[in-house]
Formats: structure tokens, C-alpha cells, sequence
């Protein structure tokens, strides 16, 4: 019998790939899966196909910004807590999630965030609840004389309930140019009557890679 407690597992793995041609290489991948009471472990192998992108051609200079253009990112982690869900009309417990996003920019007020959350605690009496979405933000423009920055998402996915659709409003405080505390108030409405209301404080880092 595997007892997992509350889902949070350890992966620590090593990975070693050979580029094949340009941005495409083939990686091995060695671990050891493992849950912190040691009442589940596993040793993994994998073997997978990497594509590369954002680098810059060979015949071009990563740091030249003239030679090539930049796209923005943003990554954030965060703790979510689902302070009110609700399953076939049945009220469940509070559930705390890891998420983790990665918006990607088009411009200056819209970008497309990508999701997924998993639980830090049992939902249902069991664990491995979990989250995944994606959709479209829309930001008010940042400002260097302002730290405040707001924002709205709407996103499509799925929970281990099935399909899910996720509206959400949300500010950034900037603590430096680079790096804010992000909140977000949100809710979750899903198939089977799933119905959750969300609130998320975390830290979120914008960064830009080279798109030539």
C-alpha cells in the first residue's frame, strides 16, 4: 500500500542531451521519486526529444540587441486557497495549491497566461488533486513612477473533475524592477457542479529572451 499523506513528493533527477541539429537534441534523464515519509519510492529513466527556441542563428549575436528581437515573459509562484468549493452541491474542505504561471506578452496590455497548480493537501480523502489552464490577460501598462499594475485573466483547463473555466482579477506591487508580489482573487467553475472561490499571494519575476 502507498501512502503519499498529503501529495508533496521529492523529484531530484540529472539529465544529459545531445543536440542533434541546431535547436532539436535528445536528452536522458536519471531520478529518484520519492514521498518525504519514504512510504513511496522510485528510481525513473526517461528518454526525450528537446526543441530550443528564442536562441539566436548561428550567424548572429545573442548580444547584439539591434540584430535580433526580445519577448517578454513573466513567471510566477504562488499559494492558492480554495476558501470555498463546492462539489455536487457538497461543501468541501479548504484546499491550499502550489501554482506556478508563465505569461507570455504580446504587447503591452495583453499576454497568455499558462497554468498549473497541485494540491498541498487532500481533496476528497485523497491526493493528487491538481489544476491546469490556460487563456487570455489583459494588464494595465507597467509604469516606472508607479508600483502598482493590475490585471484580469480568463482561462480554460482542467481539474481532476474534468473541464474547468477560471475567471480572475489580480494586482502586482513591484518591490524592484524585475521582481512584485502578485494577488489574485479568482473563480473556478467546472463540470459536475464544481464551484470553488480562490485566493493566490505569491512573488512573480518578469524576465525577456531573445526571439530572432
Amino acid at each position: 500500500m502507498i501512502d503519499t499523506g498529503s501529495g508533496v513528493l521529492v523529484y531530484p533527477k540529472v539529465s544529459a542531451e545531445y543536440m542533434v541539429i541546431d535547436r532539436t537534441g535528445v536528452a536522458v534523464t536519471a531520478g529518484y521519486f520519492v514521498e518525504p515519509d519514504r512510504a513511496s519510492k522510485n528510481a525513473t529513466f526517461s528518454l526525450a526529444q528537446n526543441y530550443h527556441f528564442g536562441t539566436a542563428a548561428k550567424n548572429q549575436n545573442a548580444r547584439q540587441k539591434n540584430e535580433g528581437k526580445y519577448r517578454g515573459y513573466r513567471l510566477s509562484v504562488s499559494n492558492e486557497t480554495k476558501i470555498s468549493t463546492t462539489f455536487r452541491g457538497v461543501k468541501r474542505s479548504q484546499v491550499n495549491l502550489m501554482n506556478v504561471q508563465l505569461d507570455r506578452m504580446f504587447n503591452e496590455n495583453f499576454y497568455m497566461p499558462i497554468r498549473g497548480s497541485i494540491a498541498l493537501e487532500a481533496y476528497r480523502e485523497y491526493p493528487g488533486y491538481g489544476e491546469v489552464s490556460v487563456g487570455l490577460g489583459v494588464q494595465s501598462k507597467y509604469r516606472d513612477d508607479s508600483p502598482f499594475q493590475y490585471f484580469a485573466e480568463l482561462q480554460a483547463g482542467a481539474n481532476v473533475e474534468g473541464p474547468i473555466v477560471r475567471a480572475g482579477v489580480g494586482m502586482i506591487y513591484s518591490l524592484t524592477e524585475d521582481v512584485g508580489l502578485r494577488g489574485v482573487a479568482s473563480q473556478t467553475l467546472g463540470s459536475e457542479l464544481f464551484r470553488s472561490t480562490n485566493l493566490e499571494l505569491g512573488l512573480t519575476y518578469r524576465f525577456s529572451s531573445a526571439n530572432f
